[in-house]
């Protein structure tokens, strides 16, 4: 039974049991009344309610908490579908469009300089072709008479010939012929600077390997263009026939290319696909020092770079990571292939690992590039810089602290692989200024193959394979060898070279 709370008193002092508050007061039994007679029955029921709730919210945060996980599992699947999908996105934008490439070296900022209103004007020509006076006898406002004449000044204007003027001419030859007492034999006068066994001249053999070569047109813009321009109607046969007799013509030069190669110091070379007639092909690119040359091959075996280089090279041979390439002693394999590599396979999963690998690769490329702008290294330190970034190639799973038994698949080991296997052959750059740390030199020259490639899908026939990679070989050398000028005069002293030794 209870009593009625009365004060306590400890050392002096009294303590007072306070009364329920009145949220409490309304949650208690029927049969309990509220007075001060009962307070710790009031406590006890009122202690029975919250434990109660508190087993509520228990229950209720433990349905919580599993509600939360399941949220999380849900937002990690969606993060990795989005990965997946940001991945996909990211190669398809490479496909579509050109990276920008970032500018490794930083360079000094410069005030860009004002142009000036003369910059904008046509630059005025060395020489003047003609002459000619604009005069009047009348105004032509009122038509009276005009006085005498106050000043004058000059107006040049630049103009092509008109159609009349490039109208293909037709010359006839009135050839004799003589006889000979003392040799007994019939002598015919051959004209002078003709083409043999060809009712075109040499003009039109120029201009067809010129728009074939550095224009890339097909015969058809080709036939086109001279009928518009010349009046002169040609057919896809005399087209054929005049890129065969250019290359008779360019024999000697395409003999002395082979040499060229033969001896340069450095030969940057790459290959893409051809074909000949129905079968598959490979066209090959070699730029050396001086000279540029295509050969077109049934075969992507290592026997074609050793033909064309020959087996005993000891120049500097630029190049992927092809094996074709192995032959040679000396090799600097592209870095540009390397970071390709890295930045695809980043591409596909962007791991912690895959990240570090291509973040050290690309800090190194960076430093090669920086050491290379300085022009102030001896030898000595450029051998030594040279084996300081071979060991960090040789080392570099080490260096970006990944474990053997890695989780990222093959892919990752295969570049870690290349940088081992290879790290000799990525450092030939450093210690010498003159190779190139990337092979975007060939592959800028099997460029215009590649156009004309996809205009004419190959050649038709072994000969007409032999007649592309001579010609081309001649135009391309040609080029590099008169950059800043036409090569139409340096192309006709080939051919008048040619038809002076008899050709």
């Amino acid at each position: 039974m209870y009593t009625k709370a009365e004060p306590v008193i400890e050392n002096e002092k009294m303590i007072v049991v306070p009364p329920l508050p009145l949220g409490a007061v309304l949650h208690l039994p029927k049969f309990v009344k509220p007075n001060k007679n009962n307070l710790a029955t009031q406590y006890y029921f009122w202690n029975r309610e919250l434990m109660k709730e508190i087993w509520k919210l228990k229950d209720k945060k433990s349905d919580l908490e599993q509600e939360l996980a399941r949220a999380n599992e849900k937002i990690s699947e969606l993060e990795k579908q989005n990965e997946n999908l940001q991945s996909q996105k990211n190669r398809f934008l490479d496909m579509l469009f050109k990276k920008r490439k970032p500018n490794l070296i930083k360079e000094e900022k410069y005030e860009p300089i004002l142009r000036t209103k003369e910059s904008y004007v046509r630059a005025t020509p060395q020489t003047i072709d003609e002459h000619r006076e604009c005069k009047l006898q009348q105004c032509p406002f009122c038509n009276n008479e005009l006085l005498k004449q106050i000043d004058s000044y000059q107006r040049i204007v630049e103009d092509i010939p008109d159609y009349e003027q490039q109208k293909a001419k037709s010359i006839q030859y009135t050839i004799h012929r003589y006889y000979c007492k003392h040799c007994k034999k019939i002598i015919t006068a051959k004209p002078k600077d003709v083409l043999p066994k060809s009712r075109l001249g040499i003009n039109t053999l120029l201009y067809v390997l010129h728009s074939k070569y550095r224009l890339r047109l097909s015969h058809d813009l080709i036939r086109e263009n001279i009928n518009t321009q010349f009046s002169l109607a040609v057919s896809d046969g005399q087209i054929t026939d005049l890129l065969e007799k250019g290359c008779l013509a360019f024999q000697n030069k395409w003999q002395e290319i082979i040499e060229t190669i033969k001896h340069s110091k450095t030969a940057n070379s790459d290959e893409t696909s051809w074909h000949i007639g129905k079968e598959k092909a490979w066209l090959w690119a070699f730029v050396g020092d001086k000279a540029t040359r295509y050969t077109i091959s049934e075969t992507r075996g290592k026997g074609v770079a050793a033909e064309v280089l020959g087996k005993d090279y000891q120049g500097t041979v630029g190049c992927d990571f092809y094996s074709a390439y192995n032959q040679f002693k000396k090799k600097q394999r592209c870095w540009v292939h390397l970071l390709r590599k890295a930045r695809e396979l980043c591409g596909d999963k962007p791991t912690k690992e895959r990240l570090a690998i291509k973040n050290k690769l690309s800090r190194i490329y960076q430093d090669i590039l920086l050491f290379r702008s300085r022009e102030d290294t001896t030898q000595t330190e450029r051998n030594q810089k040279a084996k300081q970034i071979k060991n960090q190639l040789e080392n570099i799973q080490t260096l970006c602290r990944i474990k053997s038994e890695n989780e990222n698949g093959k892919n990752l080991q295969k570049i870690i692989n290349l940088c081992k296997k290879f790290s000799g052959e990525l450092v030939v750059c450093v210690s010498n200024f003159t190779v190139l740390p990337e092979n975007n030199t060939a592959e800028r020259a099997i460029r215009p193959a590649v156009l004309m490639r996809r205009i004419s899908d190959g050649s038709r026939s072994l000969k007409g394979a032999k007649i592309h990679e001579t010609n081309l070989s001649v135009v391309e050398t040609l080029k590099r060898e008169n950059k800043k000028q036409d090569i139409f005069p340096v192309m006709k002293k080939l051919v008048l070279n040619y038809l002076a030794s008899g050709g």
